[in-house]
């Protein structure tokens, strides 16, 4: 198949994610919620500069045999035109109408790893190769008795009948694939990376239509390989809000960008956050909210969404939040056809919808606290990592550490682990089985004394810090100096498993966790769910990033999408890998003695155990200090 670029794209495809938008007044008690500042484009992380790839499908050849009509049709399947007009070419007449290539995409690694078979009606195989070297022979001789009865009755040209029919009309065949995975993608967009040994097996039939084998049974869905899917596909975020109010929180969904990406984004956000994400965000659409329209029309660079009259049931609050929304949603979309999105007007059923009005009590999808002055898609980091050098906390300012000035009640002996608050308005660190915290006045705290070890803190935006115990089991905590520390329910962590990380997101609604079980390892996010008063209560159920994994040393979130494990995969080295949530992983380079990795603002860092710290240059690490454990939020 041939392949049109048609424009460049920065990112992969990771647009503009600070997409802000003014909301109401400031959240009470939540200072460290930054309110100000530049606004930050975010960014994938080794991400390199990508095109719109048009794929055009070819027709099935004539006299193609069954397993080549197959091949074919799972190569057209990843031209999306026009409803897959050309994949369905491949299909009988009440086949094209009733298949349904968008239930689901299964992700092979190539073409190569086919293995196909043919089969008769009662499931035993038949020999392609023989029937075509039948065929050539009894086209080339001729039609003399002889040569018809080597060819059998029914022109398989086999003396065992073993050998494929030609396709006269109603003949039937079966054709069974199966192939290794490397990912699923369900029917709204959710990428899941397959389980190791996960084998796809599928059955077509194919029945003989005017001297041409035609597909007459085929499971809804696609099979696309590695680098059909990788052209056609985008990861696309579908955002949500964190309950203060504050944060765009994404959903990564993957979908072939086409004209009508932009109305299935919307859908994604009116049906509302995954299962598992559920717990931790809210959104401005009351539930039942639909679009009147089947399509979202762009004229100038603005979207209009039309809604139904269920979103007038939004208060003012929930109103403005579903315009940040859907502008985070749509806006920078790869251009089709020349049409950017840059702007979005919501309506509901054409007429103007006042997003500074509506009802007092809203019947959104959750009641968020008083929010705060803007949604802020993705959170900004001081870059600078925080270390410990002889003791003592400091920040690598450029390549020298500088100690952080009014903590030097920190600095007590067996300093481990630092900590920094968003805003670098409070510090934690490890000193033993004791986690110790200095606000900006530099009193030392001891938030929590477990016993045995406690994986390195990590701060939300809400001034909690939170950590795990080592133990098998261990127990997850979170502590503030205003509150006792509370322990959060969490999933029943799997037997044997112990956690090596608990890392927050910035703003506030995930949590990485990181561990080990025997020779696998574990590495998964779940959301945070608290109560009223924005206390922790409980992690909700895991999405697995990497099932694969057989080591999870270090673990930290790098932006919004991204996460870095410092781990082994398969029986590759230990080295850090950069995973999309939702999506993918990329491997870096290892790194000798590596023992931790953090990340902000889209880089990545490395610590080694000799004191060294390293940052990721896209293609290989560059020293750029020295200090232990070096760390940056979330």
């Amino acid at each position: 198949m041939s392949r049109t670029r048609s424009h460049r794209a920065t990112g992969r495809p990771f647009r503009s994610l600070a997409v802000l938008l003014a909301v109401a007044s400031v959240l009470a008690g939540c200072a460290r919620i930054p309110t100000s500042g530049p606004v930050h484009p975010g960014r994938s992380v080794g991400a390199t500069p990508r095109a719109y790839v048009r794929i055009f499908g070819v027709p099935p050849a004539p006299g193609a045999s069954p397993t080549e009509i197959i091949r074919g049709f799972l190569r057209a399947a990843a031209d999306i035109s026009d409803d897959r007009r050309v994949a369905r070419g491949y299909l009988d007449t009440r086949a094209q109408q009733e298949w349904l290539p968008e239930e689901s995409t299964v992700v092979f690694g190539s073409e190569a790893q086919l293995h196909l078979e043919v089969l008769d009606g009662d499931g035993r195989a038949l020999d392609e190769t023989a029937a075509t070297a039948t065929a050539t022979a009894t086209t080339e001789a001729t039609a003399t008795t002889e040569a018809t009865e080597r060819a059998g009755p029914t022109g398989g040209g086999s003396a065992t009948g073993t050998a494929v029919p030609p396709p006269n009309t109603g003949t039937r065949v079966t054709v069974r694939l199966s192939v290794p995975v490397v990912a699923r993608v369900d029917d709204s967009g959710h990428y899941a990376v397959a389980a190791p040994g996960d084998t796809e097996v599928r059955e077509f039939g194919l029945v003989g239509v005017a001297g041409q084998w035609r597909i007459d049974r085929v499971s809804d869905g696609v099979l696309l390989s590695r680098a059909d899917f990788d052209d056609t596909f985008w990861d696309l975020p579908v955002y949500f809000a964190d309950p203060t109010g504050g944060w765009l929180v994404p959903d990564v969904r993957w979908f072939p960008v086409s004209a009508s990406t932009a109305t299935t984004l919307v859908r994604g956000v009116l049906n509302g956050p995954p299962d598992w994400l559920a717990p931790a965000v809210t959104t401005g659409a009351p539930e039942g909210t639909q679009m009147t329209q089947p399509s979202v029309p762009v004229q100038d660079g603005v979207a209009t969404v039309d809604l139904t009259p269920t979103a007038l049931l939004a208060d003012p609050v929930h109103r403005q939040m579903l315009k940040a929304q859907l502008q985070a949603t749509l806006v920078g979309l790869p251009a089709v056809a020349r049409v950017r999105i840059e702007d979005v007007e919501i309506t509901v059923e054409s007429s103007r919808f006042d997003i500074t009005s509506g009802p007092a009590v809203s019947a959104s999808a959750g009641k968020p606290a008083e929010p705060g002055p803007r949604l802020v898609a993705e959170p900004v980091v001081d870059n600078r990592p925080l270390v410990i050098t002889h003791g003592r906390l400091a920040r690598l300012n450029g390549r020298t550490p500088v100690d952080v000035p009014g903590l030097s009640d920190l600095a007590v002996p067996g300093v481990s682990w630092p900590a920094a608050a968003t805003d670098g308005s409070a510090y934690a660190v490890l000193a033993g089985s004791r986690l110790l915290y200095a606000g900006a006045g530099g009193k030392v705290v001891t938030l929590l004394e477990g016993e045995g070890g406690l994986v390195a803190p990590s701060f939300d935006p809400l001034g909690w810090v939170w950590t795990a115990q080592t133990a098998t089991g261990g127990a997850v905590w979170a502590g503030r100096p205003d509150r006792s520390a509370v322990r959060v329910a969490a999933i029943d962590w799997p037997d044997g498993f112990t956690a090596t990380s608990v890392r927050l997101s910035r703003d506030g609604s995930r949590a990485l966790v990181g561990g080990q079980r025997g020779e696998s390892a574990l590495l998964f996010v779940c959301a945070v769910q608290r109560d009223a008063e924005q206390t922790p209560v409980r992690l909700g159920p895991p999405l697995t990033l990497l099932p694969d994994l057989h080591s999870a040393r270090s673990a930290a979130w790098v932006d919004q999408w991204h996460v870095v494990v410092l781990g082994r995969r398969g029986s590759g080295p230990e080295q850090p890998w950069n995973v999309e949530i939702g999506g993918g992983a990329v491997a870096t380079a290892p790194v000798e003695s590596a023992v931790n990795v953090t990340g902000g603002n889209g880089d990545i860092y490395l610590g080694t155990a000799d004191g060294a710290v390293y940052r990721w240059a896209q293609v290989s690490w560059e020293r750029v200090g020295t200090g232990a454990w070096p760390a940056l939020p979330g």
